[in-house]
């Protein structure tokens, strides 16, 4: 099959890319490459230039239409970058979901959205699927703006104007995830391998399930290929969990670092302890269902990931190997 993949040059649009390669399907990447990098991307992708999912639909439109199916991962990614782009991640976010799936409808092709655990809130978990509501979601307009494109694309599923299935992501990590965006695990590392104090907001006994990137795009893919799914929202995550303050610790022991592991008081940042609920772990009974899901990747394999991806990033550029890609 052809399948177009919007952010596909980001952290998990990549590695969707790449999952889909490998299975020997042709593959169109739209990224505008606010956050992504041509250096993610596989060989053999076809990546017609940095397009706009907001401005530039009359472009993108030959390729929705040549697909077999879209794949949505156009988003801002990090706390970090959401907060220094509120308007533009809203944006994207909402309109962008609302330009990608017309264009879908209007061609008849399936489309999945990938959304966030961050539309549960602070609810308590295991988390299912219809704890979301948007009393949960509008506690940081970046949820907000998830759960509306949430919406979105299930009102053009109610209508009958598109197929479609949504797909939560809890915590995803590995390979290509950098850490200039605030992501934990990555930022993590990079402390980890400077020998820099691995610094941990509040106490670190909030818990997260991770899962690797190979484990999540692999389910994104059989999620959109079994027709069981449509009109669904599911999750996808691990239903394992890990404290921040013993991830903190495992990449420590990982990279053999000397760095200390510090904590600093929400306080002293920009961030909000009421934003960074206790626990966020995912209920995936819908997944094993519609897929049996079972992971095959391990936490320790993601951090090798991880330290091998944020190793070649802490290179200079003139240092690299030419032509070298991370896999």
């Amino acid at each position: 099959m052809r399948a177009l993949v919007t952010g596909g040059a980001g952290f998990i649009g990549s590695g969707l890319a790449h999952a889909l390669v490998a299975q020997g399907n042709d593959v169109v990447v739209i990224d505008d490459l606010s956050t992504g990098a041509l250096r993610n991307l596989p060989s053999g992708v076809i990546y017609p230039g940095p397009l706009d999912i907001l401005t530039d639909a009359p472009r993108i439109d030959p390729y929705v239409a040549s697909a077999d199916c879209v794949f949505h991962l156009a988003g801002g990614v990090g706390v970090e970058y959401v907060l220094k782009n509120s308007v533009r991640t809203i944006a994207i976010n909402v309109v962008g979901t609302e330009v990608m799936i017309s264009l879908a409808a209007m061609h008849r092709k399936p489309f999945l959205l990938a959304s966030t655990s961050e539309v549960y809130g602070n609810a308590f978990g295991p988390l299912s699927e219809g704890l979301a509501s948007e009393e949960t979601s509008s506690l940081t307009p970046y949820a907000r703006s998830k759960w509306q494109a949430e919406q979105i694309a299930l009102a053009y599923h109610a209508r009958g104007q598109a197929s479609v299935v949504i797909v939560r992501l809890f915590n995803v990590v590995g390979a290509r995830q950098t850490w200039r965006y605030g992501m934990v695990l990555p930022t993590f590392v990079k402390q980890a391998l400077q020998g820099s104090d691995i610094t941990i907001f509040g106490r670190g006994d909030n818990r997260r399930s991770f899962i690797d990137v190979r484990d999540a795009v692999s389910s994104m893919v059989e999620t959109m290929q079994t027709t069981a799914g449509r009109g669904e929202v599911i999750n996808i995550g691990s239903n394992d969990s890990v404290s921040i303050a013993e991830l903190a610790g495992r990449i420590k022991r990982a990279v053999r670092s000397t760095s200390r592991i510090v904590h600093i008081p929400y306080r002293e940042t920009y961030r909000s302890s009421h934003l960074n609920p206790h626990e966020r772990i995912p209920e995936i009974s819908k997944l094993i269902a519609l897929t049996g899901f079972r992971r095959r990747y391990t936490l320790e394999d993601s951090i090798t990931d991880a330290v091998s991806y944020v190793s070649y990033e802490l290179v200079p550029t003139d240092h690299r190997h030419r032509g070298a890609v991370v896999g």
